[in-house]
């Protein structure tokens, strides 16, 4: 099974997220099927270590907290990009979220893929594989704000993830709530 660890956004939050993705949607860009902040991507995990992986996050305690959107961006750069992220603001909420962070990798340790980059929290609104006008691209990317919005972060999901030729199909295997 493909895994991965996520928090997902609130649902108004998802539909005005999604009310501007049309803007996004050209040939050579895909938008995302959802709004999550993925914690911790696990790749394929064996069925045998789902119940121990289950116990594991059921250890991982938090206190409800804020997260507050910060920048829109293009990533790696505005010149070189694949992706569209919203960004988060740096503060408490995001200091909480890197905490979270570290215990569900703890908790999740020897089971799947090791994640070898740096925890980079963020929203993925779209991953571009070519845009015929870079420009019109880039200044429409730049006109979706969502800097200030915040939400609380009260729980996060063990999610598994099936490709298809339509995108990805999720299955929500676990919920773990503040304490």
């Amino acid at each position: 099974m493909r895994l991965f660890i996520a928090i997902i956004l609130p649902g108004k939050l998802c539909g005005e997220i999604e009310g501007v993705k049309d803007k996004l949607d050209l040939e050579g860009v895909k938008t995302t099927v959802d709004s999550h902040i993925t914690l911790q991507f696990l790749g394929d995990v064996e069925q045998k270590d789902l119940s121990l992986l289950k116990k594991n996050l059921g250890g991982v305690t938090f206190s409800k907290f804020n997260l507050t959107f910060g920048e829109t961006n293009l990533v790696p750069s505005e010149q070189f990009f694949d992706r569209v992220h919203i960004e988060f603001k740096e503060d408490n909420g995001l200091d909480s979220l890197h905490k979270l962070h570290l215990q569900i990798k703890s908790a999740t340790k020897g089971v799947g893929k090791e994640e070898s980059r740096g925890f980079l929290p963020h929203v993925t609104l779209a991953r571009v594989k070519f845009v015929k006008d870079k420009a019109h691209f880039v200044s429409e990317a730049k006109k979706i704000n969502f800097s200030g919005k915040s939400f609380a972060v009260d729980e996060f999901y063990l999610i598994e993830s099936v490709l298809t030729e339509k995108g990805p199909e999720y299955t929500m295997l676990g919920r773990y709530g503040s304490r």
